[in-house]
């Protein structure tokens, strides 16, 4: 979640700051509800919560039945949308427009393309690259690998990429990779 939301939940609770934005947010359903309006129409009520907070997410009509699979207590999430004003009423009342929701699991498979790892030269030593070749080997996947190796003394970069060798962003990838404190990474 860390490296595919644009905010935590905590942030979305000030609407008129994220206006006209796209926001990609993630975390567990704890509470799931269908209910009716007064005209008998179906719609759904969720509480997502992170890492920072909660938030309450009703979503009505169409919007509803293209996701009320999801709305499932327990569900791990993440949801793309647009902070904008109410379609309906005369308000000018900003919402959460949800535009995709799928599993966080098969986002992760779905959004990240490329890890990027940067790291100094002298950094670059046999022992991580041994280290770094025996995670790789075991969790092979769909994930190129991009290095940004630098020499600031010199001010020289060398960028490269793996033709032979990707990856998956396992649990124990990802430990390997925020437990290095030599290297600086990113997904995209």
């Amino acid at each position: 979640m860390k490296h595919l939301c644009t905010q935590t939940l905590a942030e979305i609770h000030d609407l008129p700051s994220l206006k006209d934005k796209e926001i990609v947010i993630g975390g567990m359903v704890t509470e799931a509800q269908e209910k009716f309006t007064k005209n008998n129409k179906p719609y759904g009520t969720m509480i997502l919560e992170d890492f920072s907070d909660t938030y309450n997410l009703r979503l009505f009509s169409k919007d509803y039945m293209n996701f009320k699979q999801y709305f499932t207590k327990g569900y791990n999430l993440l949801i793309k949308g647009r902070v904008q004003e109410r379609e309906w009423g005369d308000t000018h009342e900003l919402e959460l427009k949800v535009k995709n929701i799928q599993m966080l699991a098969e986002a992760k498979d779905d959004m990240i393309q490329n890890l990027i790892i940067s790291m100094e030269l002298p950094d670059l030593s046999e022992n991580f690259v041994k280290n770094f070749e025996k995670l790789a080997g075991k969790n092979k996947g769909k994930i190129m690998l991009k290095f940004y190796i630098y020499d600031p003394g010199e001010n020289l970069k060398l960028e490269m990429f793996s033709r032979n060798q990707k990856i998956s962003l396992s649990e124990e990838m990802i430990d390997f990779l925020e437990n290095s404190p030599e290297i600086q990474f990113k997904v995209s």
